[in-house]
Order: structure tokens, then C-alpha cells, then sequence
């Protein structure tokens, strides 16, 4: 079993490679188990200075085995404005409840939260489900803010309501 240690980015990948299709919240974990699309197991352990996995990065072993990064779609809730200021007011009450969004044109992507949801219609948004990529937008530093107070189980290791993790 190949243990990734190292991601080498957005590079061609070397002929053999594996692959390994994440969703997001796997994408977002530096250190986890994972079964490569062929169905062998693997590890993932990246270092510390760490940013979310993207499509098309390439992951390598220490015995020079490599693996190609491939998002998987997942259910979302897009949320369309119908301007400029209700995406801009939307997305500063998002930022302000520090939850993890894509913004495209004038729409916002956020994962299942029907708090969320309800405060984005509640702001004038039109909200749908969509099973699409998420690629959120990266947080300070490049790393991402991902706070999902919602989930409701208890020792889930999500932050209380208006926490941080």
C-alpha cells in the first residue's frame, strides 16, 4: 500500500499513475486512508503547509509511486442573486459566519446547511440543490475556512454554533 507523502501540483502525470477521486471535505484532510479508483488501498500523509487537493495534482510516494487528483462531484446548494449588491450582501453574511463558498458569476456555492439555506432565501437568493464539483474559494493564506456548525452529532468535531475551529 502506497503511503503519499508529497504533492507534486498541477504536473503531467508520469505514465502508470494511479488515480484517486476525492470530494471536497476529502480533498481538504492532509492526512487519511483512501482507495484509488483501480479499488487498491492507499495512504495519504502530506505535510503540514498544506492546501486543499485540486484536480490534476499529482501525489507521490517516497517508492515513487504517483497518483493523479480527480474531483468528484457532490451535492451543493447554489444560490442565485439577481445583481451585484444581493451577491455582494449574501457573500459578506457568508464570510461573516465563516462558511466555505465558491462564488460563479452571480451565484454562491455552499455545501448542504439548512441554516445556510435559509439565511441565503431569506436574503433574497434562489436557492437549488446541484450535484456539481465544489472548488471553493481558497481562505487567507491559501488554506480554506471550513466551519459546518450543523451537522448535529455530538463529538463530530465540528465547531458550536458561531465557532472556529
Amino acid at each position: 500500500m502506497p503511503d503519499f507523502t508529497e504533492n507534486l501540483g498541477p504536473v503531467s502525470p508520469p505514465a502508470g499513475s494511479a488515480s484517486l477521486t476525492l470530494n471536497y471535505d476529502e480533498r481538504s484532510r492532509r492526512r487519511f486512508p483512501a482507495v484509488l479508483d483501480d479499488g487498491s488501498r492507499a495512504g495519504v500523509a502530506l505535510p503540514h503547509a498544506f492546501r486543499p487537493l485540486a484536480e490534476g495534482d499529482v501525489l507521490r510516494s517516497a517508492a515513487g509511486d504517483t497518483a493523479i487528483i480527480h474531483c468528484r462531484p457532490e451535492e451543493v446548494r447554489v444560490a442565485h442573486a439577481k445583481d451585484w449588491p444581493s451577491l455582494a450582501r449574501a457573500a459578506y453574511h457568508f464570510g461573516n459566519r465563516h462558511a466555505t463558498i465558491q462564488l460563479t458569476g452571480l451565484s454562491l456555492r455552499f455545501q448542504p446547511d439548512p441554516v445556510l439555506e435559509k439565511m441565503a432565501a431569506g436574503l433574497g437568493l434562489e436557492v437549488e440543490a446541484e450535484i456539481i464539483v465544489f472548488e471553493p474559494e481558497p481562505g487567507i493564506g491559501g488554506g480554506h475556512a471550513h466551519v459546518r456548525p450543523h451537522s448535529g452529532s455530538p463529538g463530530s468535531g465540528d465547531a458550536p454554533e458561531g465557532g472556529r475551529r
